[in-house]
């Protein structure tokens, strides 16, 4: 099975709707965990490394996932929300914390995730409707 077999089926878009919903449930879960567990075995998870780990992969796989699904559906629409989900989720990296609050940087990741994560929901659903492989074929 080929990589863009995989991605024609839609494991592209789930597998970038699983990472936007971890990224929105470590940004929104982890004041509870800091009340709930001690600090050091939490302080990993709040580091900017998670951060960044999760924007490598999720930009990759949203590039390709949107692209193959736009190959499908040639909706604009959808590849402009997904750069602007990506754009949100990597400002908090790009920009100097100076100018970023830390709940400036919270609310930047989880608006970038959810967009994110509504476009490759749009995008599946596109990709694996009968009306737009009827139009692809």
């Amino acid at each position: 099975m080929t990589i863009k077999s995989i991605l024609l089926q839609g494991w592209g878009d789930r597998a970038a709707i699983c990472f936007s919903s971890l990224c929105i449930l470590h940004c929104l879960l982890l004041p509870l965990l800091l009340v709930i567990y001690p600090i050091g075995i939490v302080v990993t998870l709040s580091d900017e490394m998670f951060h960044q780990i999760m924007v490598s992969v999720a930009l990759p796989l949203s590039l390709v996932s949107l692209y193959v699904g736009y190959g499908h559906h040639k909706r604009n629409q959808l590849v402009l929300f997904g750069g602007v989900g990506l754009v949100t989720l990597t400002l908090p990296l790009v920009v100097p914390h100076e100018l970023i609050s830390e709940s400036g940087e919270t609310w930047l990741t989880v608006s970038g995730a959810l967009i994110l994560c509504m476009t490759h929901i749009g995008n599946f659903r596109l990709c694996t409707a009968d009306q737009a492989c009827d139009r692809c074929a």
